[in-house]
């Protein structure tokens, strides 16, 4: 599945309506039919916008980001800069590159909740375009690479329960605040490179 770039935008190109093609064969007496259908994945589901403040998109099946793309595009600047926070748990078909093109463009973004998503390798510049980003809920995936995810930000509050690695790289927490947190962010850092396997190259999305 190929990106697409839409007014600044990255979306992946969606997936084909399928569709049933049936074919049958005589021979003397005998007919057999056989039927073939292609399934196709349904469009993303609209997220919900909580008092101007907080985008809500969780299980919204959340593949090619193109229905919330079109919602922020009809956004206003002064709307766009309104938004605080965003939950995108439970869209594990939400590529990085989408997602990173869709927050990149919410410059007062400073929550993000995205649990059960399968992620494992989060890119080192996830929030490159999000400097004040302060409390992320992480919970819930199989993370083992998150090198330098936090590097220049502030951050307040994380919550990475059941991502096994981190918990026993923390000492067994589940999440932490500030001057803790610092310290569950530095082991992270520490952990061996190699688990940041294949095109991210230690986690950094180009």
């Amino acid at each position: 599945m190929s990106p697409a770039q839409t007014a600044g935008f990255t979306i992946a190109s969606a997936p084909q309506p399928g569709g049933s093609t049936t074919t049958s064969t005589t021979t003397g007496t005998t007919t057999t039919t056989t039927t073939t259908t292609t399934s196709h994945f349904p469009k993303d589901f609209p997220c919900g916008h909580k008092k101007g403040k907080k985008l809500e998109c969780q299980n919204r099946n959340m593949h090619t980001g193109m229905t919330l793309v079109n919602y922020i595009m009809d956004m206003s600047l002064k709307e766009r800069a309104k938004i605080k926070a965003i939950d995108v748990t439970n869209n594990p078909g939400l590529s990085f590159e989408v997602l990173m093109s869709i927050i990149g463009h919410l410059p007062s973004l400073s929550s993000l909740t995205a649990r059960h998503n399968g992620w494992t390798i989060i890119p080192s510049n996830l929030f490159a375009n999000n400097p004040k980003i302060k409390n992320v809920d992480i919970s819930d995936n199989e993370v083992q690479c998150i090198r330098n995810v936090f590097k220049n930000l502030k951050m307040k509050k994380m919550t990475f329960e059941h991502n096994a690695m981190l918990q026993e790289a923390a000492g067994g927490a589940r999440k932490g605040k500030k001057s803790k947190l610092a310290k569950y962010i530095e082991a992270w850092n520490d952990l061996p490179r190699d688990l940041c396997y294949g095109t991210e190259d230690a986690g950094v999305m180009t």
